[in-house]
C-alpha cells in the first residue's frame, strides 16, 4: 500500500469508499485478532444520519489507509482503524487530533485495548473512562438450570419476536431498560430495520417475555445472534447474547436470570458451542449474574477521553 495523503472529513460515504473501509477493517482484524470497528460503526458506513461523520485517510492506490467515525451527540463516541501496512507513520495520532479539534468531548473506543492503542491515547493526553468486557461460555459443558420464572408474575411466556408487529413495544422497553446507556438506549426504528436487513437476523432468535395480563407489552427480552463460524465452516456457528433487557416496571422481580437462561438454552438448541456477550464493567449486577452462569472475561475493550 502506498503512503497516505490527508485526513478527509465527510458526512456521507460513496459505496466504493464504504467497501474499502470494510476491507480495511477485515485486514486489521486479521492482523490484530480483534475487530477495530463495532457492528454499529460498520452499519453506519451506509447511513445518512447527520450525527455521523467519517474521517478518511486515502492511500495513493485508491485504498483506504485509515478511517475514523464520530457519532456526535450528548454521549459522543468514535472508533478508528489504521491499516497494518501504514502504521507507525503518525496516522492514528493525526486522526485523534482531528477528532479532538472538532469533538473535544468525544470518547474513543480501543477494542481489545491493544498496546498501540494505549500508547496513542497516552500520547494524546487521554485516559481510560469506560471498560466493556467480552465474556464467553462453553455451552457444551455448561450446567444450565432450567428456565423457571418466579411465581406471582401473571404467567410469563417466551415467544419469538414478530417484525412489524412487536417493533414499537420492543423499542419502548429497550429505551426504558437502557435509559442511561449511551448506545443501546438510543436505538430507533431505523436501527432496528438495519438489523432486520442483516444476513444473520432470524426472528426466531429474538425472544420476548410477555405476561398473560399484558400480552402486547414486552416485559423483558433476550435477543440472541447466530452467525456462521469464521472461515465459512458450514457446520459451525457462533452465538451471541446480543442484548438482554428488562423493562423497569418488571425489574427487581427475578426476571433477569430466567430471561438470560431462555436465550442460552435457545443457543444450545441451535447448535452453538460457545456463547459470548458484551457487558460494561460497571454493570456489576449483570457481570455477577453472568459469572454465576459460568461466563468468563476473554478480552476487555476500553473507551478513552481527554482529561
Amino acid at each position: 500500500m502506498t503512503p497516505p495523503r490527508n485526513v478527509q472529513q465527510r458526512t456521507r460515504l460513496d459505496a466504493a469508499t464504504a467497501d474499502a473501509v470494510r476491507r480495511l477493517a477485515r485486514s486489521a482484524e486479521d492482523h490484530d485478532g480483534v475487530a477495530a470497528l463495532s457492528e454499529q460503526t460498520l452499519l453506519n458506513l451506509a447511513t445518512t444520519l447527520d450525527e455521523v461523520t467519517h474521517l478518511v485517510v486515502p492511500a495513493e492506490d485508491g485504498a483506504v489507509a485509515a478511517y475514523a467515525q464520530v457519532i456526535d451527540g450528548e454521549a459522543a463516541s468514535a472508533e478508528l482503524v489504521v491499516h497494518p501496512m501504514t502504521r507507525r507513520q503518525g496516522i492514528a495520532t493525526a486522526l485523534t487530533h482531528a477528532i479532538e479539534g472538532d469533538w473535544p468531548t468525544t470518547r474513543i473506543w480501543a477494542h481489545g485495548d491493544l498496546p498501540a492503542a494505549q500508547a496513542t491515547a497516552a500520547a494524546a493526553g487521554m485516559a481510560a473512562v469506560r471498560a466493556l468486557h467480552l465474556m464467553t461460555l462453553d455451552l457444551r459443558t455448561a450446567a444450565l438450570p432450567p428456565v423457571a420464572f418466579p411465581a406471582g408474575l401473571g404467567g410469563m411466556t417466551v415467544r419469538a419476536f414478530r417484525p412489524g408487529t412487536d417493533d414499537r413495544a420492543w423499542l419502548e422497553t429497550n429505551a426504558a431498560a437502557f435509559a442511561d446507556h449511551p448506545e443501546q438506549g438510543r436505538l430507533g426504528q431505523r436501527d432496528l430495520d438495519a438489523r432486520f436487513a442483516q444476513d444473520w437476523f432470524d426472528p426466531a432468535d429474538f425472544l420476548l417475555v410477555v405476561s398473560a395480563t399484558e400480552p402486547d407489552a414486552v416485559a423483558a427480552y433476550h435477543w440472541t445472534k447466530v452467525t456462521p463460524a469464521a472461515g465459512g465452516d458450514p457446520a459451525g456457528v457462533n452465538g451471541e447474547v446480543y442484548v438482554v433487557g428488562v423493562h423497569p416496571r418488571w425489574q427487581g422481580r427475578g426476571l433477569a436470570v430466567p430471561v438470560t437462561l431462555a436465550g442460552l438454552h435457545h443457543l444450545r438448541e441451535r447448535g452453538v458451542a460457545t456463547a459470548h456477550l458484551y457487558v460494561d464493567d460497571d454493570n456489576t449486577r449483570a457481570v455477577a449474574t453472568y459469572r454465576r452462569l459460568g461466563f468468563a472475561v476473554e478480552v476487555t475493550d476500553r473507551q478513552y477521553a481527554w482529561v
